[in-house]
């Protein structure tokens, strides 16, 4: 991948911001071979100089617009296999792209991103897997997953900040069972840091002298 290409239709649109429009050009580059993105958020955002949760919320304000589609499809234990990202309507070379202005967006397009929005929010089942597997305790997950559902990105990022610190002081049958994690917000407790000592108890020795004619 040489370069990225971003038709002048959709570089004019003023509903965009500067990263969507170069995210939708390189979304359009690495689907030349497959037909489709599979970049994990964490490349879209090394190549494009942001964070992942930019690139999560560029995503899910092109999805609403209709521009892009986002599908997973699944392993057998329900693990998720590959996401694919397509443009709802193909960049043409010339520059002309009619479907991508307003009012042009196909019905059945509409319904499908619907479809998927039902499968994936902002906390996305992908997110939940890698919190899932990194906290490595398996109890409740379906629990765990419905309270996962309700948290804030900026509470996601938060968990995934503060998880290191957690599983490296304690073991996995010390660990809170991850929906209590959840619940109790064990993530904004402040760990202890591993330069600090635990305080000892001390006994005072006094010392007795005794006469040699004792």
């Amino acid at each position: 991948m040489n370069f990225i290409i971003i038709p002048y239709d959709l570089l004019a649109r003023t509903d965009l911001t500067a990263s969507e429009k170069n995210l939708m050009g390189l979304i359009h580059s690495l689907s030349a071979k497959e037909g489709y993105c599979f970049a994990s958020n964490t490349y879209l955002a090394s190549v494009l100089g942001l964070t992942a949760s930019g690139v999560r919320k560029c995503l899910h304000n092109l999805e609403s617009l209709n521009l892009i589609t986002r599908t997973l499809k699944f392993k057998s234990n329900n693990e998720v296999e590959v996401r694919e990202i397509r443009l709802a309507t193909p960049m043409l070379l010339d520059g002309h792209t009619p479907l991508l202005l307003h009012g042009h967006t196909p019905a059945t397009t509409v319904a499908h991103n619907k479809e998927i929005n039902k499968k994936e929010n902002n906390n996305s089942i992908e997110r939940f897997e890698e919190f899932w597997n990194i906290y490595n305790k398996k109890v409740g997950k379906d629990k765990t997953k419905a309270k996962w559902s309700k948290l804030k990105d900026k509470e996601v990022d938060a968990i995934f900040k503060a998880l290191p610190s957690y599983i490296a002081s304690r073991e996995v049958k010390y660990r809170k069972d991850p929906e209590r994690y959840l619940t109790h917000r064990v993530w904004e407790d402040e760990m202890p840091s591993e330069a600090q000592e635990i305080p000892r108890t001390t006994t005072k020795i006094t010392e007795i002298i005794i006469p040699d004619n004792f």
